[in-house]
């Protein structure tokens, strides 16, 4: 059965976490390994609280078993869906990891609870992951931004415009300096998933928004996008988290339904693959690694493969009377 204590604890999941490249992954998985920590602290009758040090931090990760793995993937598939399962687990199998390799944890005991809490499979690839996009939405969107005055409005269409168009992760649009945007339309995504860096390209009405932007924000060293409010300083980058809460305001105020960053990357590389581009293309303008990757975004489901088996001849001869 797993211990609670604070100095282990803190030290494996620190540890862990160093191991990361970017921010928003270290973010993301000391979120999960809180998670994990409060159900196994559940399944102690351990009351973790909310206060520091974190649940994460309290747990000896070097101590936990396969019983203690098993249960934590069980109460993890009761609650969450898949992909959110699979994110909890592999930052478990981190930190696991870690612990085996610090030497404080026995070889045999990692290996069993990493294999206690191997990935489960993925929604399946007709459904519908996210919330679904349409042109619609987006011109309501920016129709509703266009009526308002400011310049946190114009930095809102830019935002809008760079998602959508560029196919950018929330983490990524929050990396770009001024710097990185080109007269010519190419933007340098330096920050991407895994370390990597692209290109990307915004022209037609992408292009115009970013520019209306710039004539606000000036031509001046730092963010491309900054941050509005009281809590925050002059020329403060935005955070991920700030576009997400921001695209959520935007889409009230516009009488639509509500979606996520992430929902405008699925319809942006549905729509590429939808008119038609080469796969290898759209995977280079997303940053994945693999097609398989971004085939797992493609929102076009059972309609389009119905679509494509129509392009298929049958050589059938009927029998003959």
């Amino acid at each position: 059965m797993a211990e609670f204590g604070f100095l282990l604890g803190a030290a494996l999941s620190d540890r862990y976490l160093a191991t990361l490249r970017s921010p928003a992954s270290r973010r993301a998985m000391a979120a999960s390994l809180d998670v994990a920590a409060r159900i196994v602290a559940d399944r102690a009758d351990v009351a973790l609280g909310d206060e520091w040090p974190s649940p994460k931090e309290r747990l000896d990760w070097a101590s936990l078993s396969f019983d203690d793995a098993v249960g934590v993937k069980a109460a993890l598939a009761a609650r969450y869906a898949p992909n959110t399962v699979n994110r909890h687990l592999a930052a478990v199998r981190g930190v696991v990891t870690v612990a085996q390799l610090s030497e404080v944890m026995p070889l045999g005991r990692a290996q069993n609870v990493c294999r206690a809490l191997a990935g489960v499979p993925r929604e399946a690839a007709s459904g519908i992951v996210g919330t679904s996009v349409s042109a619609v939405q987006l011109a309501a969107l920016f129709a509703d931004i266009a009526s308002r005055h400011g310049p946190v409005h114009r930095r809102d269409a830019a935002m809008l415009a760079l998602l959508a168009m560029c196919a950018l992760r929330r983490e990524e649009l929050v990396n770009l300096d001024f710097a990185d945007v080109h007269d010519d339309g190419n933007v340098a995504v330096r920050r991407g998933k895994g370390g990597r860096s692209r290109l990307v390209f915004v022209h037609g009405g992408a292009q115009a928004a970013v520019a209306d932007w710039l004539t606000v924000r000036g031509d001046g060293d730092g963010p491309l996008l900054f941050a509005f409010g009281p809590a925050v300083g002059e020329r403060d980058r935005m955070t991920g988290h700030g576009v997400w809460k921001r695209l959520r305001w935007l889409c009230r105020q516009a009488g639509v339904e509500t979606f996520a960053p992430h929902d405008l990357r699925r319809w942006a590389i549905t729509e590429l693959l939808r008119a038609g581009q080469d796969v290898i293309a759209v995977r280079d303008l997303a940053g994945h690694a693999s097609v398989q990757t971004t085939a797992g975004y493609d929102q076009r489901g059972v309609d389009a493969a119905r679509s494509a088996s129509r392009h298929l001849c049958i050589p059938f001869v009927p029998e003959s009377t």
